[in-house]
């Protein structure tokens, strides 16, 4: 059916044409702004300065575990089940009816019993039956696959069998020495902060058997400041009781503890010191370039072919001084030497 103009109204006309101007505008926005190359960059967070730090290595105590074979696996008892032991048939002989007349084909086997029983299809047919094999326990275990005491991540110089104990001992050893380096106070406004980073002071404590500190010994670190420091912390912690153990393992404290005190953890910042500069040689020194002269050394003196004017500048009062006699004194030192 065709469309006459006359079907639609002089405003239906005009809405619909201004609909079609909008949509025709807002395309060519869109294209416009898609062309123009903005978008919206993600905010570049600041790059973080690189600091060096000084590592020290420290000797772990803790034992190590010992090298084993690998397991062999198996299932839990529960799932295992007993292999249904096989019925053995021996091999026998029986009379054919079709059998030839040959020497050569008689059996070797035993004839069979008239009532004796056949053996099924699957059976399994030895030659003769041993009456005195022993029977075998099918639940136990070949003793050349046996595991050796350990763990396969371990090493051969380690003592502990057990690898969660080795865990759990690692972990409460640092827990001991993080309740030392909590009760310890770094001096770090009396000594520089490149000696104090440097400072290392092993103490070795004994423990009574209430897991209290009894008594204790520190090797010196070389700085007495903070050799004194340690020895006030370790005063303060004579009498107290250390943490607990694992309830499972109570004998993993040991009768000695051995916390390592150092100024690592100090908060002061090492200044960077630039090289010094060498100094230059005195005009009238003869040391080589390679020697730097120091402040302390007196610059060699000329021999006696000096000229005596020079002599008595280095001596010469500053010139705030109105001293007009100290100046003209060494004029007489001509006629002394005629």
């Amino acid at each position: 059916m065709p469309i006459r103009p006359q079907d639609f109204s002089r405003k239906e006309i005009q809405r619909a044409v201004g609909f079609a101007g909008v949509i025709e505008l807002g395309l060519l926005i869109l294209m416009g702004s898609a062309d123009s190359g903005a978008s919206i960059a993600p905010e570049k967070e600041p790059e973080k300065a690189l600091v060096p730090i000084q590592i020290t290595p420290v000797v772990d105590e803790t034992p190590l575990l010992k090298l084993g074979s690998k397991k062999k696996p198996k299932l839990p008892s529960m799932w295992r089940r007993k292999p249904t032991p096989k019925k053995l048939f021996e091999e026998v002989s029986a009379p054919a009816e079709n059998a030839e007349d040959d020497p050569e084909e008689l059996p070797t086997s035993r004839l069979a019993e008239l009532d004796e029983e056949a053996p099924p299809p699957d059976a399994s047919i030895v030659k003769e039956l041993d009456e005195d094999v022993p029977e075998v326990d099918a639940s136990a275990e070949d003793p050349e696959e046996l595991s050796e005491d350990g763990d396969e991540m371990g090493v051969e110089e380690g003592t502990e069998t057990d690898p969660l104990k080795a865990r759990v001992v690692s972990l409460y050893r640092m827990k001991i020495i993080g309740w030392f380096n909590r009760r310890f106070r770094i001096p770090d406004t009396k000594i520089p902060c490149a000696e104090l980073k440097s400072l290392r002071a092993p103490v070795a404590v004994a423990v009574n058997s209430q897991r209290a500190v009894a008594s204790y010994t520190i090797k010196s670190s070389g700085n007495a400041i903070f050799d004194a420091r340690v020895r006030a912390s370790m005063d303060a912690t004579i009498g107290q009781q250390l943490p607990p153990p694992p309830p499972k393992y109570p004998d993993i404290l040991g009768t000695t503890v051995q916390p390592v005190f150092n100024g690592l953890q100090a908060k002061c910042k090492v200044a960077a010191v630039p090289p010094a500069a060498r100094p230059k040689p005195p005009a009238g020194s003869d040391s080589p370039p390679s020697e730097p002269a120091t402040p302390t050394e007196p610059a060699p003196t000329e021999p006696e072919s000096a000229e005596p004017e020079s002599t008595p500048e280095p001596a010469a009062p500053p010139a705030p001084d109105p001293a007009p006699a100290i100046p003209s004194e060494p004029s007489p030192a001509p006629e002394l030497s005629e």
